[in-house]
């Protein structure tokens, strides 16, 4: 029987006391408060579940000499009260539901997935266990498909997983339940986004391959700044070590707190462009890593013009090379504004979604099973009453809390809210190259499609790609690599000006 609420079931070797802090993302979204004596375990846990609204939940735990006897839980949700009982009677336990339903059984799953952050610091776990009634009458808990698992931000884009003593590296963690993917978790800031599902069979699948294989360095780097508006844009340009470049290919980052590594994705296109003898430069957005700025102001009209004086700066910079404006989801929507008003000689747009942010929000939500079908037109209600009252409001600072969780600059917002997607394409009908993943979650293709269709109205040359088994951060970096380079070579773009690019 499925119970959709989050299930927190401690084993025996939980501390005394203690308690937990929950974060969906920077946010601070709930706690759980335990204590346990004589075999008796009593948890509180409250979460704030965005547009599910408030969770409370109330955990007894019952052992004789380290065995199950009794476990009771009582969850207040939005959608009534979820109450579970299970009680060991002799070789059996009695379960009952609170739908009335009364069940006897040997074998009782209740898994879950959850994250823990406790300090400030992320330490991550993800349990699943069944209630195992034996024929000696004893009943114990094992782990079920997965075993405890810690896991530890390093930095910005990289985690270790533990398991079993077992160390590994990953920079990402993709949570499936009954076989669907729900939720891709990556290690970005201090914290990991909150999850929590339905029951259902769970598997967990990791991204090892966090880097392609390192190289010598094929590449001369310089560093950068550049002014826009009153505050300096930072970044490195990285050039042909070699030979001289084909072209400078401008990389600009989604959207989140994001510098211009974009979570390892921009390393490893700017080490195969440039060993494909391209010139590459990235920066940190306004107010992240070594730019100025408060990311908390920002607007994308700040990100848009951000972008136009790096890409002025590059012109100047390296007069007579080709430009290619190369943007990644958020980044990939604006970029066809970047590229008519640097005079750009082509345009790659990565997962980059031709539609309101409004709707973008509710369909990923749908899409990673975080709320039903049934529920995204109230949840949308929800996050369009937000955003019309920004609209309306002329002087709009600082974070803004969603009612689905989470907190974004209200500026951005605002400007989002009143955006037409459709107009991003004005007056561009330059070479442009389209690209989605397949199992991309939070643009997939369908979302990408319109550009296509815009573009063409506009008499552009476009190819628009769907790479097979790629998600939003296209973790098969040699076959992003290899798309983008058969491209660039076909474009020629080296071809087009008769003066060489100054090295500098």
């Amino acid at each position: 029987m499925k119970l959709l609420l989050l299930f927190l079931l401690s084993s025996m070797t939980v501390p005394d006391s203690g308690r937990y802090v929950f974060f969906a993302n920077d946010e601070k979204i709930g706690f759980e408060e335990f204590h346990s004596e004589d075999g008796r375990l009593v948890s509180h846990l409250e979460l704030k579940m965005g547009g599910f609204g408030q969770i409370v939940v109330d955990i007894e735990f019952r052992s004789k000499r380290g065995i199950l006897d009794t476990y009771i839980l009582n969850a207040k949700t939005p959608r009534g009260t979820q109450y579970l009982k299970v009680e060991r009677i002799g070789k059996r336990a009695i379960a009952r539901f609170s739908t009335g339903t009364v069940t006897e059984t040997e074998t009782l799953a209740l898994p879950n997935i959850y994250v823990k952050v406790v300090d400030n610091n992320v330490i991550s776990t993800l349990n699943s266990f069944v209630q195992r009634f034996t024929a000696d009458s004893e009943v114990v808990i094992v782990p079920q498909a997965l075993k405890l698992v810690t896991i530890k931000r390093i930095e910005d884009g990289l985690g270790e997983l533990i398991c079993d003593g077992k160390s590994r590296v990953v920079r990402k963690l993709t949570i499936s339940i009954d076989n669907r993917v729900r939720e891709e978790l990556y290690f970005v800031g201090d914290t990991l986004a909150f999850v929590y599902q339905p029951l259902g069979k769970i598997q967990i699948s990791l991204n090892e391959r966090f880097r392609l294989p390192k190289r010598k360095p094929n590449y001369k780097r310089k560093k950068f700044s550049v002014k826009s508006g009153d505050v300096k844009i930072k970044g490195e340009v990285d050039l042909p070590k070699k030979t001289k470049p084909k072209a400078m290919v401008m990389l600009i980052a989604g959207s989140g707190r994001v510098d211009r590594h974009e979570l390892g994705v921009f390393d490893d296109l700017a080490d195969c462009l440039t060993a494909s003898g391209y010139a590459v430069a990235r920066y940190d957005k306004r107010g992240v890593g070594k730019s100025g700025g408060k990311y908390e102001d920002l607007s994308l009209n700040d990100l848009i013009e951000d972008a136009v004086s790096v890409a002025e700066f590059l012109k100047k910079k390296y007069k007579g090379l080709p430009l290619i404006i190369f943007g990644h989801s958020e980044g990939g929507m604006f970029s066809f504004i970047v590229a008519k008003r640097s005079d750009a000689n082509g345009v790659i747009a990565m997962a980059a979604p031709c539609k309101r942010l409004t709707e973008l929000l509710v369909e990923q939500l749908v899409r990673k099973g975080l709320i039903d079908s049934s529920e995204a037109d109230s949840v949308g209600e929800l996050i369009d009453s937000l955003v019309d009252s920004l609209a309306r409001s002329e002087n709009v600072k600082g974070m803004v809390k969603l009612p689905i969780g989470g907190a974004l600059p209200a500026k951005w917002l605002k400007e989002h809210a009143l955006l037409d997607p459709d107009t991003l394409v004005d007056g561009w009908n330059g070479r442009t190259l389209l690209i989605a993943g397949s199992e991309d979650l939070h643009v997939p293709p369908n979302d990408v499609v319109r550009f296509k269709e815009l573009l063409e109205k506009n008499g552009a040359d476009v190819q628009f790609l769907v790479l097979e088994g790629q998600t939003h951060f296209f973790e098969d970096r040699d076959s992003l690599c290899s798309t983008v380079i058969e491209w660039l070579e076909e474009l020629k773009v080296g071809e087009r000006s008769g003066t060489e690019a100054k090295d500098h």
